[in-house]
């Protein structure tokens, strides 16, 4: 923001002492400049203005010189940028180039590995098949011998027999009573007796 006056007589400066103008010029958001055209004397704006200089023309030159350093900020920032965004890329596509490069030997290495991983399991897979196999077939003769060593066949093979009345095994004398015929089976034939108890 801007004040200034085009000239005019010392007396005329008194507005520029103004309470109220001086606190809105400090409480402003923007910069003050002031140039009211005096040489000699300063007012209370002068004191509150962010820059005070002493001629509207002065002024004019103060803001072409702040706009020319700005503008020159301004270039050298974009030539920054560009020369950093430039050296960017050319870094980011070098590095995407190595990126490429890797995966491509990534790939072929990659493809080995999963076929040497493969091949590892495969054989992993039929010695646990084998085991397993085995193991189960160990069961299978644990079963199939405890079957064996309680069937009647070899009961009967050590001398155990077994007494059936009317077809029914008798496994207590409280199921027989005298004059019942009973069947005794052996390991080889069988024979009858009659219940004398």
């Amino acid at each position: 923001a801007i004040i200034i006056r085009g000239g005019g007589a010392t007396t005329d400066l008194s507005c520029f002492d103004s309470y109220n103008l001086a606190l809105n010029c400090a409480q402003f958001p923007l910069p003050v400049i002031a140039g009211i055209g005096h040489q000699r004397d300063v007012s209370i704006l002068d004191m509150v203005a962010h820059t005070s200089v002493k001629t509207p023309t002065a002024a004019g030159e103060f803001l072409i010189s702040a706009m020319t350093e700005a503008e020159e900020q301004v270039n050298d920032l974009s030539a920054d940028l560009t020369n950093f965004v430039s050296g960017t890329l050319q870094s980011e596509e070098r590095k995407l180039d190595l990126i490429r490069l890797r995966i491509r030997q990534a790939s072929k290495t990659g493809f080995l590995n999963e076929n040497n991983r493969i091949a590892h399991f495969l054989f992993k897979a039929k010695n646990l098949t084998r085991y397993r196999i085995h193991q189960e077939n160990n069961k299978i003769h644990l079963i199939q011998t405890k079957i064996e060593s309680h069937s009647p066949e070899f009961l009967a093979e050590r001398g155990y027999t077994i007494t059936t009345l009317n077809g029914k095994r008798v496994t207590s004398t409280e199921q027989v009573r005298p004059g019942d015929k009973v069947t005794t089976h052996l390991s080889y034939g069988k024979f009858d007796s009659e219940v004398i108890i």
